[in-house]
């Protein structure tokens, strides 16, 4: 018990900064130490066979001996609850302060994902529109128009997609200059034909 009140003693004056603090952790720890010689004469006289005056001395002096460590651990105790109120009134305002704090940062995390949300969504959609009106385009007939080059310069599936999407708008204007072609030779055979049928008759 002594070992562990030496303890405590210790860890309060090495915890205690304030000057009134430590004179009262000093008029504690010299009552302690008072109360602790009169209970170890106390010990001394009942270990050497001196009951009456073990007894006689513990009423004497150790029940007394206890007020001055009582009135100097109640003093440093009142001296002590003020600033136990004051850590509990920081404490509770930190506590108070966290959830709005946790709130500000949820919602520059929420902010922050929906622009990032909202970035991926646009460079997802722009590039398959793209790709979509021209495929409409070439479906209508218009083979005509391009895809622009920053769809078919990307490194990715869009990218891929827009390419092949070219390369069949060019494929699919080859052959439409076949067929012209072709028919051009017909319409030009068929006009020799037809004037050649016109002499014979």
């Amino acid at each position: 018990i002594v070992k562990q009140y030496l303890s405590l003693l210790n860890d309060l004056k090495s915890a205690e900064v304030d000057t009134e603090g430590r004179r009262l952790v000093g008029e504690l720890e010299t009552a302690g130490g008072r109360w602790h010689e009169i209970n170890t004469h106390v010990l001394q006289l009942s270990h050497a066979g001196k009951r009456a005056e073990s007894i006689e001395a513990y009423r004497a002096e150790s029940i007394p001996g206890y007020a001055p460590v009582d009135k100097a651990l109640q003093d440093y105790l009142n001296w002590q609850q003020p600033r136990m109120a004051e850590m509990k009134a920081r404490v509770n305002n930190y506590t108070v302060r966290i959830p709005l704090a946790v709130g500000v940062l949820a919602g520059l995390a929420l902010v922050h994902a929906l622009l990032l949300g909202m970035a991926v969504t646009r460079s997802i959609s722009k590039p398959l529109a793209a790709a979509v009106a021209h495929i409409g385009a070439v479906a209508a007939g218009d083979v005509s128009q391009e895809i622009e080059e920053e769809h078919l310069a990307r490194a990715d599936e869009f990218g891929e997609m827009a390419r092949a999407v070219r390369s069949m708008s060019v494929n699919l204007r080859e052959v439409i200059r076949q067929i012209t072609d072709g028919i051009h030779v017909l319409s030009s055979s068929s006009a020799e034909l037809s004037a050649s049928s016109g002499q014979m008759s």
